[in-house]
């Protein structure tokens, strides 16, 4: 396959995830109470101190670990597990449709970085 082809399937699985994400923050946060702040899971993945945290437990030693909540949402996010995808008419495009287009595209990105690393060990 052509690599503008590669190129082009993920710019639109890239622009609608984002985009599932920003309706998700504005379908569920809609009806919060007047006050409150809830954390949406776009903010949450754009937010860099939720990627690792720290601790302390031997003494004066700080441990940092990867967080698997940051990448339980990175799966969410590739397997378009928004809340309103979520439902009878819905569920069936998600498992027919998204999930494969998101497989594709994975494999698109493993094939461009083969390519690329093709490209830089070839003198």
């Amino acid at each position: 396959m052509n690599i503008k082809w590669i190129g082009f399937m993920i710019a639109v699985w890239t622009i609608g995830m984002f985009l599932g994400a920003t309706f998700e923050h504005h379908t569920t946060t809609a009806g919060d109470w007047e006050g409150t702040t809830q954390e949406s899971t776009l903010e949450y993945l754009l937010n860099v101190k939720h990627v690792a945290y720290q601790e302390d437990n031997v003494g004066e030693l700080h441990f940092v670990f990867l967080s698997g909540e940051y990448f339980a949402t990175l799966w969410q996010i590739f397997t378009w597990d928004f809340t309103f995808l979520r439902g009878e008419p819905y569920e069936m495009v998600r498992w027919i449709v998204l999930i494969p287009f998101s497989i594709v595209c994975a494999l698109g990105v493993a094939y461009m970085f083969i390519q690329l690393m093709q490209g830089f060990l070839r003198v």
